[in-house]
C-alpha cells in the first residue's frame, strides 16, 4: 500500500526520460518526410480535381446553350405548325364536285 505522502511525492516529481525511449531523430525525418509527400500528392490531386470541375462547368455550360437553341427551335417550329393548322384547307368534298 502506498501511503498519501508517497503518492504527492509521485506527483510532484517530473518524469525522466532516458534516450532509449524516445523514437530517434532519424525516425522523425521520415515521418515527416512520409507527411510531406502526402500533403504534395493531396496538393496535386486537388489541383487536378478542380481543374476537371472547370472543364465540367464549361461543358454543361455548352450543352445548357445547346439545350437553349434547339428548344427555341422547338417553339418556333411548333408556332410555324400552329400557323399552318389555321390556314383555310381545300376541303375534299370541293375537290370531288369538280
Amino acid at each position: 500500500m502506498h501511503s498519501q505522502s508517497d503518492t504527492e511525492q509521485s506527483k510532484t516529481e517530473p518524469v525522466q526520460y532516458t534516450g532509449t525511449s524516445l523514437p530517434s531523430v532519424r525516425y522523425f525525418q521520415v515521418h515527416f518526410e512520409f507527411l510531406h509527400e502526402q500533403f504534395q500528392q493531396t496538393l496535386e490531386m486537388l489541383e487536378s480535381l478542380q481543374t476537371r470541375m472547370q472543364q465540367l462547368e464549361q461543358q454543361m455550360a455548352k450543352d445548357k446553350a445547346k439545350q437553349e437553341s434547339f428548344a427555341i427551335s422547338l417553339q418556333s417550329l411548333a408556332g410555324h405548325q400552329d400557323s399552318l393548322s389555321r390556314a383555310p384547307r381545300i376541303s375534299e368534298k370541293r375537290v370531288g364536285r369538280r
